[in-house]
């Protein structure tokens, strides 16, 4: 199962991380020139319809701008967070891998439509799966891996929903998991005798914070 991003073409996202800040900057104002000019090309378009269809263009690529330095910043963190999970071994107890499989009869967002996707964190870790957008019963199917530093500490869970021109993502809820409920022996086993085998566990659990949805 794979967690995928909006952006369709990967190269360029391999790509873009390796520009100075400056020259992103000047590779996107040259595309969106480009586009302006795709979209305005035809020499009958009235006057009025081309300033309108510039201006979109320009309001609609502020966004996809944002969108992709979050993007960047977010694998940053993923990587320093692997990075230093590398260097020092010995400090974390194990991996929890978790799939987010679904959410079911969320509560719609005031404004243009419910976006929702999950932001995952434990400890300093952070995972984010991709929107679904105009959706109140997605299904993402998102894995996540986390180091496990403490098996004192909690996954929280939060369900989303991603503005889609302005203003900030609004939180529709949330779920806690302690880590003992979710890594504690399974029935049975013995107590000292420890087993790689992987411990599975499925959690049905509803939204905090919310007035429904789960």
């Amino acid at each position: 199962v794979q967690c995928k991003r909006l952006d369709s073409s990967s190269q360029f996202a391999k790509t873009m991380p390796l520009l100075s800040q400056s020259a992103r900057r000047r590779l996107f104002d040259e595309l969106q020139q480009h586009l302006i000019r795709q979209f305005t090309k035809d020499p009958a378009m009235p006057g009025p319809l081309r300033s309108l269809i510039t201006a979109l263009v320009r309001v609609f690529w502020v966004d996809i701008v944002l969108e992709f330095d979050q993007a960047s910043a977010d694998d940053r963190r993923e990587q320093g967070n692997e990075d230093d999970l590398a260097a020092a071994p010995a400090i974390a107890q194990g991996m929890l891998q978790v799939l987010v499989v679904e959410a079911r009869n969320l509560a719609p967002v005031h404004g243009i439509g419910t976006n929702p996707y999950v932001r995952g964190v434990l400890g300093q870790h952070v995972r984010k799966s991709w929107t679904a957008w105009s959706n109140l019963a997605p299904a993402w199917n998102c894995l996540m891996d986390f180091p496990v530093v403490s098996l004192s500490s909690s996954l929280e869970l939060e369900v989303i929903s991603q503005a889609p021109l302005f203003g900030g993502d609004t939180r529709i809820g949330y779920v806690s998991i302690p880590l003992k409920d979710v890594t504690a022996p399974a029935d049975g086993r013995q107590a000292g005798h420890r087993s790689s085998a992987p411990r599975l566990a499925y959690r049905c659990v509803p939204l905090a914070g919310a007035s429904q949805g789960e």
